[in-house]
């Protein structure tokens, strides 16, 4: 399966993070941490470091290490994982959710944050930036490293220049979009519904990127 540089990760999957995460609460640039950080590793990559490259996300698209609890219904890969008990690193196998995409895995980590309680009692979809709702995620459990807020908060530092670069181009397309149909009904003239119904679009689509990053 593709491996990425952390810039080619968030060139290719911010904007549907973005999309998916509309009205959550959840920050588009935790998301991209949370990825990042979860699935880095050497498998399969002619030992480089590289996003996706960990075992679980080649094997099984899981780029969250989200394991296949009881409530799971989907395919599952059973893998050694590191767990953190007692100050002390324990490794023991388990199985974990197995995804045919990435899409799908990103779309489940979204679904297991806002159908668990806990994350919304910790306060995870009322957070304001990124550093806050990753303290919030580790608090509600999500992981047993002691540190694991702070790395992903570390990753986001890291690729936040790439989240912004990556909705701003997303913004230039979508406004040079309607400048090109501006000129086209000019040359052409259109009824006006379609003209509304066009402008409307290109208007959705550029509020859309600068939102939720």
């Amino acid at each position: 399966m593709a491996t990425y540089t952390r810039e080619e990760f968030v060139k290719k999957y911010s904007p549907y993070v973005n999309t998916i995460t509309q009205g959550t609460g959840l920050l588009t640039g935790t998301v991209m941490g949370q990825a990042i950080l979860e699935s880095s590793g050497k498998y399969n990559t002619g030992g480089q470091w590289r996003v996706g490259g960990s075992q679980l996300s080649q094997e099984a698209n899981n780029y969250f290490g989200i394991k296949a609890d009881p409530s799971w219904k989907g395919k599952v890969y059973n893998i050694k994982t590191r767990e953190v008990v007692a100050g002390k690193d324990v490794y023991q196998k388990d199985d974990f959710r197995k995804y045919d995409s990435v899409q799908e895995s990103l779309k489940d980590h979204l679904n297991f944050l806002v159908s668990n309680p806990r994350y919304r009692k910790a306060g995870v979809f009322e957070a304001k930036t990124v550093a806050e709702q990753a303290a919030a995620i580790k608090r509600a459990g999500y992981a047993t490293d002691p540190n694991y807020a702070n790395s992903v908060s570390g990753v986001y530092d890291s690729i936040k220049g790439s989240i912004s670069q990556t909705f701003e181009t997303l913004k230039k397309e979508t406004e040079e979009v309607a400048k090109k149909g501006a000129e086209a009904v000019k040359r052409n003239p259109i009824p006006t519904a379609i003209i509304t119904v066009l402008l409307s679009v290109s208007l959705y689509l550029l509020v859309k990127t600068l939102r939720n990053k």
